[in-house]
Order: structure tokens, then C-alpha cells, then sequence
């Protein structure tokens, strides 16, 4: 993953916020970390997806409690 695809996760999750131009704030909670953990759960089953449908696709999201 590279630094910008885990920066997309992190704001996505709610993790980080940009709090002025190029200056990221760090907001983590539990509730959040959890979602973190299911954005880069569902992003791996999206990889293994395209490699085998289905089977680790969906081993992978029930794995880590993630429905799509």
C-alpha cells in the first residue's frame, strides 16, 4: 500500500482530517479504527476478488466481519 492509499483510508475511516493546507490532524477512536481495519479488509478482498472470484474474496471479508 502506498502512502497516499493509506492516507485515503485513514480520512475515509475518519482517522485523519486536514485541520489547515497540507497540515493533517490525527483523530483516532476506537470506533474509528475499527472501520479503518474494514476499509483495508474490504480493499484486500477487492484485490484477491479480481485475482480468484469469490472464494477468497469472500473468505477474506468474513474474516474480518466485513459485509458487501
Amino acid at each position: 500500500m502506498t502512502p497516499g492509499q493509506l492516507i485515503d483510508l485513514l480520512e475515509k475511516a475518519g482517522m485523519l482530517k486536514e485541520e489547515s493546507p497540507g497540515v493533517l490532524g490525527w483523530h483516532p477512536t476506537m470506533e474509528k479504527a475499527e472501520r479503518f481495519a474494514a476499509l483495508v479488509a474490504d480493499r484486500c478482498a477487492d484485490i484477491a476478488y479480481e485475482a480468484e472470484p469469490y472464494q477468497a474474496a469472500d473468505l477474506i471479508r468474513k474474516a474480518f466481519g466485513v459485509d458487501k
